[in-house]
């Protein structure tokens, strides 16, 4: 079947028309235009940007699209807490919403056998929301409220891929436990082990960006007590420590213990590669000797 053919019969709503087109400037189209990624597959990745199957379009990062325009225009290193909204969808049925805010885990479902086509998420804490499906490409998806969302329309935009292997994308619930507050104090041991899942996280996350060909990085939302620079990881002030990442612990008196381990792991020497221009590479080749490291920092 025609991609526009299934576009279109999915939900006729009149207030869609204007924007149903196949916007260039959307996350797929820009995100490879410096073909930094010639062979997704190569990478761990599947390009979805020709893709007919539903299911399979469905199933990858969406990004509100409102609120990527406006964090594209923000310092791609500054902390700032602005509203990032968004859906993880995964092909094992697990879903993630706003990754890059107050995540919630979740599981979604499809029922495509009559028309309209209804998406709907369970997430762990009870809440519920059920969609429509109104439009879909590999780099949009427009969904209208079921519900008590009744009335209300949500734009989402995407990279138009995915990970073969979905415990290597970032924002997979299986590397992000670390950002959940554990029930009860935490041993040492288990105190640095968040760190290093924390650490873990951003390797996926430059993997990720490396990959997938993108031409600006965002880390606008995704906790953590480091300062990302061109080339150069810093340890963030201890007042001006991010809160989010803070709140990834027990109590401030384990994050502080986190970040003492972070501190002594910063103050050791690392092997940056040399003649490397790419800082995403440089960053994520010490990102990687940290994690090695930090089992031995007492």
């Amino acid at each position: 079947m025609n991609l526009k053919k299934l576009i279109y019969i999915l939900l006729p709503v009149v207030l869609f028309t204007g924007s149903c087109n196949d916007n260039k400037t959307a996350a797929g189209k820009s995100i490879r235009k410096n073909n930094l990624a010639a062979d997704f597959r190569a990478n761990g990745l599947e390009d979805l940007s020709g893709s007919q199957q539903m299911k399979d379009i469905i199933c990858q990062n969406w990004d509100y699209e409102e609120d990527a325009a406006e964090a594209g225009l923000d310092d791609p290193s500054s902390a700032l807490d602005i509203v990032f909204r968004g859906y993880c969808i995964f092909r094992d049925g697990s879903l993630v919403k706003d990754p890059r805010g107050n995540m919630l885990a979740g599981n979604w479902t499809i029922d495509d056998k009559s028309k309209p086509i209804n998406i709907n998420f369970t997430f762990t804490n009870g809440e519920k929301e059920s969609w429509q499906l109104a439009y879909l490409s590999p780099e949009r998806m427009k969904l209208a409220g079921r519900g008590e969302h009744v009335n209300s329309f949500i734009e989402l935009i995407s990279g138009s891929y995915r990970h073969i292997n979905h415990r290597e994308a970032p924002f997979h619930i299986s590397n992000n436990g670390w950002r959940f507050k554990p029930v009860k104090p935490e041993t040492e041991n288990e105190v640095k082990q968040r760190l290093k899942n924390c650490i873990r996280f951003f390797i996926l996350f430059y993997n990720d960006q490396l990959n997938s060909g993108t031409d600006k990085v965002l880390f606008t939302g995704l906790p953590s007590c480091f300062k990302w620079y061109g080339g150069a990881i810093y340890l963030q002030k201890e007042k001006e420590l991010d809160n989010k990442w803070v709140s990834c612990f027990y109590n401030r008196e384990q994050a502080m213990k986190a970040y003492l381990v972070a501190d002594k792991l910063l103050s050791q020497k690392y092997n940056w590669p040399k003649n490397e221009s790419n800082w995403l590479k440089l960053n994520l080749a010490v990102l990687k000797q940290m994690e090695s490291r930090i089992d031995s920092i007492q």
